[in-house]
């Protein structure tokens, strides 16, 4: 237990040492300690208190609320492969209205990393939240953003806008997915608005840019056309220089044609620059199932391996 709690002491956020007024009566010297304190935490947030009289409470309230909601898992190892795996954590639980997040990935020369999210998304709050996402990706690299799934709430508003900016010779997989809200409670596009868009470059030359959104209040996502019955939408984008972007649309349709409660299909971008496929879902364990065919598919075509299932 001893071990436990030093780790904790170590490598929590923020480290609140109150009744700081009781050392001068216990024969602690508070400037040695806090010298000690720094040396043991050199990057990390520690606060020392007199909470009765109030001393320091202002600085707790300042660290809580400026700390960043985003943190990053250790780095961990990708089953059976080289490559790096990062689950992208939310400490708040839940995107809330007026929060601006801001995500920024660069990878050197051969780097390879899948960028996960260890649950769903949920947008909350009537205020718009927004998140950038900014790659790079140096020459040969290979860079993997496979998320769970979005799910707005009532009255929620948010924006997305990710930027892939891809060297000579590296390649991406990136995947979106979204539901139509709380739907098991019956909870269907009653969210504002929801948007998202993409920008693709390779050697600094724009090859695409990818929009969609949804406004329930102007018109119903639901219509024939749209997105209808269908609660659940999902998106890949498989993004290379090299192979034969025609046979890996087939493919890809061609696996999301054979799933139930699927539907969807693949194309090669006109751009010549890698495969856009899109694809609706009846209900929640359809989405993930069509996410795992469609990234172990185009995985398969790019680098010669399956995609592993990803631990949530």
């Amino acid at each position: 237990m001893a071990q436990e709690g030093e780790y904790c002491l170590l490598r929590a956020d923020l480290l609140v040492v109150n009744k700081i007024d009781l050392a001068p009566h216990v024969d602690v010297d508070m400037t040695r300690f806090r010298a000690d304190v720094a040396a043991a935490r050199p990057d990390r947030a520690s606060v020392f208190t007199d909470l009765r009289n109030g001393e320091g409470v202002q600085l707790v309230f300042e660290q809580i609320v400026h700390s960043a909601p985003l943190t990053t898992t250790a780095v961990l190892p990708m089953e059976s492969e080289s490559g790096a795996l990062i689950y992208v954590q939310n400490a708040a639980g839940s995107v809330f209205g007026g929060d601006r997040l801001h995500i920024a990935v660069h990878l050197e020369a051969s780097a390879e990393l899948c960028l996960s999210t260890p649950s769903a998304t949920r947008l909350q709050g009537e205020a718009l939240s927004v998140q950038t996402t900014m790659i790079e990706l140096s020459e040969g690299a290979f860079f993997e953003y496979i998320p769970d799934m979005i799910i707005p709430h009532a009255q929620a508003e948010h924006r997305q806008h990710t930027c892939i900016a891809l060297a000579h010779g590296a390649e991406a997989i990136f995947m979106e997915s979204f539901a139509a809200g709380r739907v098991a409670r019956g909870e269907e596009h009653l969210y504002r608005s929801f948007s998202t868009r993409l920008q693709v470059s390779f050697n600094a030359r724009p090859v695409l840019v990818d929009a969609s959104g949804f406004r329930p209040g102007e018109a119903s996502p639901a219509l024939e056309g749209a997105l209808a019955s269908s609660g659940y939408v999902g998106t890949v984008f498989a993004l290379s220089q090299q192979g034969d972007h025609e046979e890996l649309a087939t493919l890809i349709s061609r696996r999301l044609a054979s799933l139930p409660g699927v539907y969807g299909g693949a194309a090669a971008l006109a751009s010549g620059y890698g495969v856009v496929g899109r694809f609706l879902a009846d209900d929640a364990p359809n989405l993930r199932m069509a996410t795992q065919v469609a990234w172990d598919v185009a995985r398969r075509h790019m680098r010669g391996r399956p995609a592993p299932l990803l631990r949530k």
